[in-house]
């Protein structure tokens, strides 16, 4: 009996560690006071795996902050907000970290937040990590490409359904007595839908698409309610396969996703500088040319560059970014080359003289 009892325990250590270790994330929440105690909250990560900490973290917090976490809350906060010459509170005066799931598949969270400029503008912000890999889940992950429209089309209805105010009435009344909520109607026609993607969260049982951010803000605190849900068992027929095991069979994803835009990449120039490069915000305008935009910043913290008009050709081998300064200046030209799964770049001033070559590698 003892012997079956020991050869059970090896079997089961065995079986573990073939399995590798999972990762589960802890969080930190960096607080600072800015007019009342804690209005800005931003969440840290820690887990096992230093490579997955660190992808998650100097994601949210070029995202978010345009800074990396230094051990310093202060410094974390560096470039959140600042004061004008007119005496204007300008950029994030308030985030609040709300926490929606946390286990070995995802840990989802949002941002509340508020930002100051000639206005006020309120935003919940939704981000999906993957604890095993660091990634970030976007919803283009999860759907079906061949089923993308007939996908829209039922979040369309579903949006109509559960969240149009029901007072609203008659929509051409509503355009004639209030013009200027045009952008409201907007929301809920297929021609703009698109930008719904970005407020998303998933749990064990459903997927909700967050609207609040989308309307216009004199529309944003008169809804009841802005999230729609879409219960997992009734979308699995828009699922594609990788992501129908995550969300219905509850399996860890350990694969990391290929795609280009939101992954962190590290970047090493023959200069001599090293940096953290994030490209995002995928755009397919009109003329069906991919934009995209994106941070780049030391790894200090010290410095970071805004990347804009990020033009991918048609091969999809070559992105050619316009670096923007703090101050919004021109200041050269990144080119990111796509061998593959290869990458490589080069920095240029702004008429194409090349300053440097870079080596790329996805963190």
């Amino acid at each position: 009996m003892k012997t079956k009892l020991v050869l059970l325990l090896l079997l089961s250590v065995f079986v573990l560690a073939g399995c590798g270790s999972i990762n589960r994330i802890e969080v930190n929440t960096v607080t600072k006071d800015v007019y009342v105690k804690d209005d800005l909250q931003i969440p840290v990560a820690k887990c096992n795996d230093k490579t997955v900490e660190t992808k998650i973290n100097t994601y949210i917090q070029l995202y978010e902050l345009q800074n990396l976490y230094l051990n310093n809350p202060n410094t974390l906060f560096d470039k959140v907000n600042y004061i004008d010459e007119d005496s204007i509170v300008r950029g994030k005066t308030y985030i609040e970290y709300k926490e929606i799931r946390n286990d070995e598949i995802c840990w989802s969270f949002s941002l509340q937040e508020i930002e100051s400029w000639l206005t006020m503008h309120y935003w919940n912000r939704y981000y999906n990590f993957n604890p095993q890999t660091g990634d970030i889940y976007l919803c283009k992950d999860f759907i079906d490409s061949s089923k993308l429209d007939d996908f829209t089309k039922l979040v369309y209805d579903e949006t109509c359904k559960q969240l149009i105010p029901k007072y609203i009435g008659d929509t051409n009344v509503y355009k004639k007595d209030y013009p200027d909520s045009v952008s409201f109607l907007d929301i809920v026609t297929l021609s703009t839908f698109h930008n719904i993607w970005d407020y998303y969260y998933f749990t064990s049982d459903s997927l909700y698409f967050d609207i609040f951010s989308l309307l216009h803000k004199t529309w944003q605190f008169v809804f009841e309610k802005t999230t729609l849900s879409l219960p997992i068992a009734d979308i699995k027929p828009y699922l594609n396969d990788l992501v129908r095991n995550i969300l219905v069979e509850k399996t860890i994803n350990r694969k990391p996703i290929k795609r280009f835009d939101n992954k962190l990449y590290e970047v090493k120039q023959t200069d001599g500088q090293e940096f953290y490069f994030i490209p995002y915000d995928v755009d397919i305008r009109f003329d069906s040319v991919k934009y995209f935009y994106g941070l780049i910043i030391d790894k200090q913290g010290n410095n970071f560059v805004i990347l804009e008009d990020g033009v991918m050709n048609k091969e999809e081998t070559e992105i050619q970014f316009q670096m923007l300064d703090e101050k919004g200046e021109n200041i050269g030209l990144f080119y990111v080359f796509i061998d593959g799964n290869s990458l490589s770049g080069k920095i240029t001033d702004m008429k194409k003289k090349e300053l440097s070559q870079s080596t790329i590698k996805v963190y």
